[in-house]
C-alpha cells in the first residue's frame, strides 16, 4: 500500500512541477488547478520557489516535491500568474479608457 501511495504522490508531484494542469483560479498567493480534468489542488506560490507546495489540499495525501520540482513548479505557476496579471491589467486599462471616453465624448 505504501508503495502505491508513493507512486501516486510522485505522479501528481511530476504533473504539478511541470505545469501539466489547467488553472481554474490564480492570485499572487495561490493557484487553484485541476490535473487530468478531475483532481483539484491549491498551489502556494506567494513565498517563492523554496516554499512552493500543495496548500490546503483537502486530500488525505501530502505531495512531496524535490527541490528541482519546487523550482520548476514555481516557475510554471509564476508564468501563469504573469499571464493573468497582464490580462487583468489590460482589462483595467480598457475599463479606464471606456470610462474616460464616456466622460469626455468627442464632439
Amino acid at each position: 500500500m505504501k508503495t502505491k501511495i508513493k507512486e501516486v504522490q510522485n505522479y501528481f508531484a511530476d504533473k504539478l512541477a511541470r505545469g501539466l494542469y489547467k488553472v481554474k483560479e490564480i492570485s499572487p498567493n495561490s493557484a487553484d488547478v485541476i490535473v487530468d480534468k478531475k483532481y483539484k489542488f491549491c498551489l502556494w506560490i506567494s513565498s517563492g520557489e523554496l516554499f512552493f507546495e500543495v496548500w490546503n489540499n483537502g486530500n488525505f495525501m501530502v505531495i512531496p516535491f524535490t527541490l528541482a520540482q519546487k523550482k520548476s513548479g514555481y516557475k510554471m505557476a509564476a508564468k501563469y500568474l504573469k499571464e493573468w496579471e497582464d490580462t487583468e491589467l489590460k482589462e483595467r486599462e480598457l475599463k479606464t479608457l471606456k470610462a474616460l471616453q464616456e466622460k469626455y465624448p468627442e464632439t
